[in-house]
């Protein structure tokens, strides 16, 4: 750990070395690049050729809006080249950056269909890492070193500023209660289900992630953060498509396989994708348990170790089409179906000691699971724009979860003597359902060249079914739960020369009603719950010169985290002999307040500040009852959250570049469990660092690394932990094909220990390892003859919310 901190260190010695040697900068460089009707070319390809050295000194690409800035460190004269699939290159004239041409701004470079261009689409420069923008972050994961042949699973843990707990709970910055979508809709998975999801999903399938840490008043209030997932949509006409194969060993083998197609004639876009995944991981955890009278005397103690391997076996198939009766009208409509087969074993041993060494009872136990869930999904999207630049679109979304899983428990207990006394077992049966619609309508206005107006409205329906059969009827359980979500919105975007707004207001109506079954034990029990919300956001910009160098942003919002579904079920499941978890019916909203302060430096350096107050915190509390530990979500009182933040990206040289992400993080709760005072406060600092080489005949590598002193989870802190990664490529069979070798946690470091805090009676430590060494291998190429470029921009859908609260 010493020596990743030594280098993070290292790295930020030499990026302010470097940004001091470069001192003030001789001059800015800037434009804007469009096509033959005038439309910007988001994303296109750029190269500054120097005069002096004859040779190219720069590369990048033009932000969404097709502009570009070059920021030179010498004087002289420049020239930039632009290149993009389909069209032919264009190239400006020479220009001199002196003490008399410090910022010059250049014609637009308009760049014309070409039929010898579109024979073969020749990417000339790779997009950087990350995109900067005003409302979000966008990471390129074309740009991304080494995880072909991986999932989006393995992208998320790759991608600056996201962690995933060893539970499959995702942040954002530190940020908890993350919003995932797939191309603007919500998937509505718990945290396990989610992950598997995920590793369903081919990193080759994904064109970007977008990560919006304060969404305007047009997405839903709910989660603290949003992350979306762009797939890819291809953009050039004909026949065209890739396919992707890796490979990677742990301790066990992995292996993800995709293919995407597309075909483009005309007014009709068909395109489909087919990927099947398969993993085989263990996961180890050692809990050692201590228990407490009233007067904190240790009465007994306990060790309990389990050990589990899990299979998975999942695909993914999505159909789609785009129709454009005309140039201002697009409708199209997108099938999807996920199967998931899981099967897992969980082998539980126990030592009980009432005083000293020698143990007093102990008991082992086996867990057999099997799981079969389906996924299926229809989406229906509409876009028409006017004459006067006015914008409508509508979008219809379905999504059926199917699930169907058993689990069949053995448990044997002895006293000292090592003699058997007692032994059980008993099966599970959890059949489930969720039926998710939701209903969308949009409009937006154009308030001159600056400015636009956007409102809509959005209903969501939700239905969930759950049952869990045992042996014995009185353990059985079925639990019904149906919520409807109205929502209406408005939001204003304005530019001035130097000032930009955007406020909004979004108001949410949420009805809910819930009934779990009783049994022989239990009597029934039902609840409702009504309740209306606004959720205003305000983003105002500021720049501080007239070249737009420097900028400063200030952001007030409020959001909502409501309970997801499962976990208002209060049935208990079954861990191991002594451990259960279970949901909490009387859950009620989590709601929160941010206020964030940015600044910009010349799109290579951003420091932020944020101050995040937290009301109705649900949080996941552990109680001891008769010595075993149940835990169940809970609300807390309040929360907070102080966040400064500082983001790195500087180009060394032509062949190296730097991500560098630095998290400081002062946060804490007040509250109470089990009667006891929960008043935890933790400073935690996240680095993430990530070199990216680009060498010449194609070979390209990538090194990085991530370190967290501590962290805070659930009712325990999590120990210092770190991870190191490294990957290179080549590009083959004439650049339309890359071959890839990558290496996984090298150091095997990242495990998680834990100690609990504030628990009754009772407290424990737990050290968990899991299959993340590997060392991988992966194929793609890409094929197809490419005919015409694809104008069509790509509509999210509706269904913003709901899915990501299946929990």
């Amino acid at each position: 750990m010493k020596v990743l901190i030594n280098l993070i260190l290292l790295h930020l010695l030499a990026l302010l070395a470097h940004a001091q040697q470069s001192g003030s900068p001789a001059g800015i460089l800037k434009g804007r690049v469009t096509d033959d009707n005038h439309q910007p070319l988001p994303f296109a390809s750029l190269s500054l050729l120097d005069s002096a050295l004859q040779k190219q000194v720069m590369q990048q690409t033009t932000d969404s809006s097709g502009a570009f800035l070059f920021t030179l460190s010498k004087p002289g004269w420049y020239c930039v080249s632009a290149s993009f699939g389909g069209k032919k290159t264009g190239r400006s004239e020479w220009i001199s950056i002196d003490s008399l041409h410090h910022s010059v701004m250049l014609p637009a470079l308009v760049l014309k269909d070409s039929s010898a261009a579109l024979q073969e689409v020749s990417v000339t420069a790779r997009r950087p890492l990350l995109q900067y923008q005003v409302d979000k972050t966008i990471v390129n994961v074309e740009s991304m070193v080494g995880v072909a042949g991986t999932t989006s699973y393995d992208l998320l843990e790759k991608t600056p500023g996201v962690g995933i707990t060893a539970g499959g709970e995702i942040s954002l910055q530190g940020k908890q209660g993350v919003t995932i979508m797939i191309d603007g809709r919500t998937i509505y998975l718990a945290a396990a289900e989610l992950t598997a999801y995920l590793k369903s999903l081919p990193a080759a399938l994904v064109d970007k992630i977008e990560l919006i840490e304060n969404p305007s008043a047009r997405y839903d209030a709910a989660g603290n953060a949003i992350i979306n997932i762009r797939l890819k949509r291809n953009r050039a006409g004909g026949f065209t498509g890739n396919v992707t194969m890796g490979l990677s060993q742990g301790q066990y083998a992995r292996n993800s396989n995709a293919l995407n197609l597309n075909y483009r004639r005309g007014k009709t876009n068909v395109f489909g994708s087919f990927s099947l995944y398969q993993e085989q991981v263990y996961s180890l955890d050692e809990y050692y348990r201590e228990y407490y009278n009233g007067n904190d005397t240790t009465t007994s103690s306990l060790q309990l170790n389990n050990w589990q391997k899990s299979k998975l076996l999942s695909g993914n198939v999505q159909l789609g089409m785009d129709f454009r009766p005309s140039e201002k009208t697009t409708w199209g409509w997108q099938a999807g179906w996920q199967p998931q087969q899981r099967k897992g074993w969980l082998e539980s041993e126990n030592t009980y000691f009432l005083t000293g060494d020698t143990p007093d009872a102990g008991g082992s136990g086996q867990v057999q699971s099997n799981e079969t869930r389906n996924q299926y999904s229809l989406n229906a999207n509409w876009q028409h724009t006017s004459a006067n630049k006015a914008e409508w679109s509508a979008d219809v979304n379905y999504v059926r979860y199917k699930a169907n899983g058993s689990q069949l428990l053995e448990n044997q207990n002895w006293y000292s003597g090592n003699t058997p006394v007692d032994s059980s077992d008993f099966t599970y049966n959890m059949p489930g359902t969720i039926s998710i619609l939701t209903v969308r309508a949009d409009y937006s206005h154009s308030l001159g060249k600056r400015g636009k107006w956007e409102t809509g409205l959005k209903s969501g329906w939700v239905s969930n079914d759950q049952q869990t059969i045992t042996d014995f009827h009185q353990n059985s359980n079925h639990y019904r739960y149906n919520e409807q979500v109205q929502a209406v919105y408005g939001n204003l975007q304005q530019q001035w020369n130097r000032l930009a707004l955007q406020a909004g207001l979004r108001l949410e109506y949420t009805s809910s009603a819930g009934e779990q079954k009783g049994n022989d034990q239990v009597s029934g029990s039902n609840f409702n719950q009504q309740y209306l919300n606004a959720f205003p956001s305000v983003t105002v910009s500021w720049k501080l010169d007239s070249a737009g160098r420097n900028s400063l942003s200030g952001v007030v919002t409020r959001r909502i985290s409501r309970p997801n579904y499962l976990s208002l079920n209060p049935f208990l499941y079954y861990r191991d002999q002594y451990s259960r978890s279970g949901g909490n019916p009387l859950l009620t909203p989590q709601f929160q307040q941010r206020f964030e302060l940015r600044f910009v430096h010349h799109q290579w350096l951003r420091l932020s500040a944020s101050y995040n107050r937290y009301k109705d915190v649900i949080f996941q509390l552990t109680s001891n009852e008769n010595e075993i530990f149940i835990t169940r979500p809970e609300n807390i009182a309040e929360g907070f959250m102080l966040l400064f933040a500082v983001n790195v990206q500087k180009q060394i040289n032509h062949w190296w570049s730097v991500n560098c992400d630095v998290y400081l993080n002062r946060l804490g709760v007040n509250g109470q469990a089990d009667g006891l005072p929960l008043q935890p406060q933790a400073t935690i600092l996240r680095v993430s660092l990530n070199n990216q080489f680009n060498f010449k005949k194609g070979w390209a590598g990538n090194m990085g690394g991530y370190f967290a002193n501590k962290d805070l989870n659930g009712q325990s802190f999590t120990g210092p932990r770190y991870r190191l990664q490294a990957a290179v490529q080549k590009k083959i069979l004439r650049e339309r094909g890359t071959l890839g070798l990558a290496v996984e946690d090298i150091a095997h470091s990242w495990k998680q220990r834990n100690r609990s805090m504030s628990m009754k009676q009772s407290a424990f430590t737990q050290y968990n390892e899991t299959d993340t060494q590997r060392i991988g291998l992966s194929f793609s190429w890409r094929f197809g003859k490419e005919e015409q470029t694809r104008k069509r921009k790509y509509q999210s859908s509706a269904a913003d919310e709901e899915k990501s609260r299946a929990d």
